[in-house]
């Protein structure tokens, strides 16, 4: 797979403000949009407000929407924040598949660690009102440049792009199931409020049968829309460029018929491996980080709640924007499928 080089250095990454605070003060969401006009001339991209708009014709009020989501969970007290939970709650990877099982597992929000290696685990549920499967798919073919990115989680999502065989497609050519075989790779935050660094990262989507996920089994349950992946490292000033993980969105429709729950999973640090050629020597990292009080030394438990964090705010951001985004910018190929035709895997 060709990975393009990050976007810039790490260290003007960090120089960029945070959008969330001005000068110690809660930002002014009404005046988002001036404010973004005049940003910091070291951002990677034109602001939201000059990109997204030339794009998209209701961008500034898609980009306002997410960031009210945004203050109605940090400053309305909207998110509540778990303390860790029981290592007994950890959903072992190998049995990814109990996720169709109908109820709920012992964990649906929260972290904590797994004894068994070191690892973090987290869970998140989003409830998506008005959402379909068809849209999650869509979005995942969809989200190709920072603008749309940072429509995902405005404060943390700094940059992306795809691999070149994802993006030589047209993304109003692009057909479900596009991002399988493909890698996303990200700069993000994992809460830049607060004062989390930037992390340059590749999801490398694959094929959910390759977790043990069928067609059939995923009809049999429900599920209307599912992407597996394995998260990496790309410029860790520790390891490089190294795997670091497993995870999993899948959702189904609500009892109530009114959307969808996502429910997402995330393995962090299990199975990790060093991939590039760079020092220490990847023999030596895949060695020592077997061992799961080196493991636990670099994934403190703070980082479950990062990333609980910052997951539950990115979901919550796009479900309140992703009906209207589809309506506009979907084309007609997806709007025209109907109930008994939408698959959920290839």
């Amino acid at each position: 797979m060709n990975y393009p080089a990050s976007k810039s250095s790490t260290a003007a990454r960090e120089e960029i403000p945070p959008l969330w605070r001005v000068d110690g003060n809660t930002l002014d969401l009404d005046n988002y949009v001036k404010y973004a006009s005049q940003a910091n001339p070291r951002e990677l991209d034109a602001p939201p407000s000059t990109q997204g708009v030339a794009a998209i014709p209701s961008y500034a009020s898609l980009h306002a929407r997410s960031l009210r989501v945004l203050h109605r969970l940090r400053e309305e007290g909207g998110l509540e924040v778990p303390e860790a939970s029981n290592p007994t709650d950890v959903l072992p990877v190998e049995r990814i598949t109990d996720l169709l099982l109908p109820g709920y597992l012992p964990l649906e929000n929260g972290f904590c660690r797994d004894t068994s290696d070191g690892s973090l685990f987290v869970a998140t549920l989003t409830h998506f009102p008005a959402c379909t499967g068809r849209m999650l798919q869509w979005w995942f073919t969809y989200c190709d440049a920072s603008y749309k990115y940072r429509l995902w989680h405005p404060d943390d999502h700094v940059w992306c792009t795809w691999n070149e065989e994802y993006t030589a497609s047209p993304v109003q050519e692009r057909k479900a199931f596009h991002e399988v075989n493909n890698s996303h790779i990200v700069t993000e935050h994992l809460g830049k409020a607060f004062g989390h660094p930037v992390e340059d990262l590749h999801i490398d989507f694959r094929c959910p049968s390759e977790y043990g996920f069928t067609a059939s089994t995923c009809a049999a349950a429900g599920v209307q829309f599912i992407v597996t992946a394995r998260p990496h490292t790309a410029n860790d000033r520790s390891l490089g460029h190294a795997a670091a993980g497993h995870m999993i969105h899948i959702a189904r429709e609500l009892p109530d018929g009114s959307g969808l729950e996502l429910r997402s999973r995330f393995w962090v640090g299990k199975g990790a491996r060093k991939l590039d050629c760079g020092l220490p020597p990847a023999f030596l990292v895949n060695m020592v980080s077997q061992f799961a009080f080196v493991k636990s030394l670099l994934l403190p438990l703070s980082m479950g709640l990062q990333v609980f964090r910052h997951a539950s705010e990115e979901f919550r951001c796009l479900a309140e924007i992703l009906p209207a985004l589809f309506e506009q910018e979907a084309a007609p190929h997806w709007k025209n499928v109907s109930e008994a035709e939408h698959k959920v895997m290839k």
